[in-house]
């Protein structure tokens, strides 16, 4: 725990005598607290697919947060109701600034060179069914070592599965902070 945040470490480690694919997608959840008054998100400009639509359009992060709704995902109202996540990446540099409408400021980074990718996931009381049934608003700002998230074996078959050999080991940290706030908020 820091001082107006947290910083999570973590390593992995391959204990065996053959080499592992794995997938990992750091799942971090902001719930109403957040998110119930509206929020911004600044995001590098990188690109984007809308995981949640059958097309999986490639598009730029500028493009795909410059148009109005629902296309727009940087900014998303408080009587806004969707339900969709995407994946923006491969990325230069693992950070991205959140304002909320409450006024609460966050600052999320991570190490690109384990995690290219960070996924989206909005739900705006968009999904009716359970378990959220209409009444869940949160952000998901989850940094990952895939774009997809369609699985192991098709990460595998792509190639862009993280392979580690026997002994091998990575280490990463995420740091989610509070920022002071800014007079354009």
């Amino acid at each position: 725990v820091l001082d107006r945040g947290v910083r999570i470490a973590c390593d992995v480690v391959v204990d065996g005598h053959k080499s592992v694919a794995l997938i990992i997608t750091e799942h971090l959840t902001l719930g109403a607290t957040v998110t119930e008054g509206g929020y911004r998100i600044v995001a590098p400009d990188a690109p984007f697919v809308d995981l949640s639509s059958a097309e999986r359009a490639t598009v730029r992060w500028r493009d795909v947060s410059g148009h109005g709704a629902p296309a727009k995902w940087s900014v998303v109202g408080v009587a806004d109701r969707r339900a969709r996540y995407g994946a923006l990446g491969p990325v230069d540099h693992g950070e991205v600034q959140l304002v909320a409408g409450s006024g609460i400021e966050l600052e999320l980074t991570w190490d690109t060179a384990v995690f290219p990718y960070l996924w989206i996931w909005q739900e705006q009381q968009g999904t009716d069914a359970a378990p959220w049934r209409g009444s869940t608003r949160a952000l998901g700002l989850e940094p990952s070592t895939v774009g997809q998230g369609d699985g192991l074996a098709s990460s595998v078959a792509r190639g862009d599965a993280l392979i580690l050999g026997p002994g091998e080991h990575r280490s990463w940290t995420i740091t989610l902070r509070e920022r002071e706030a800014s007079a354009d908020s």
